[in-house]
């Protein structure tokens, strides 16, 4: 088995550490990650696809379209669980 290397996010997401290092560097890199893509989307490098869940959760977009998926995703969601129930 490999040693794990503690401070990094492979430590953390690969290595299963959950130490105070390994915890705050995954955080860093999705911080990273997150802002790279946002950069991306302002840019027009890589355009939002709106009406998606994707449009929606990871590129933050809040247009009519995004948030109607939202909401009827949300409602569909809220009656499968309702219906689930004993």
């Amino acid at each position: 088995m490999s040693q794990i290397q503690h401070g990094t996010a492979t430590g953390y997401e690969s290595g299963g550490c959950r130490c105070t290092e390994c915890r705050e560097a995954a955080m860093s890199a999705r911080r990273e990650v997150r802002l790279r893509r946002r950069q991306r989307v302002a840019e027009g490098d890589r355009p939002v696809a709106h009406g998606t869940w994707a449009g929606y959760l990871t590129d933050k977009c809040r247009c009519e379209l995004c948030r109607a998926f939202r909401s009827a995703y949300m409602k569909d969601y809220r009656a499968r669980k309702a219906a689930a129930r004993p």
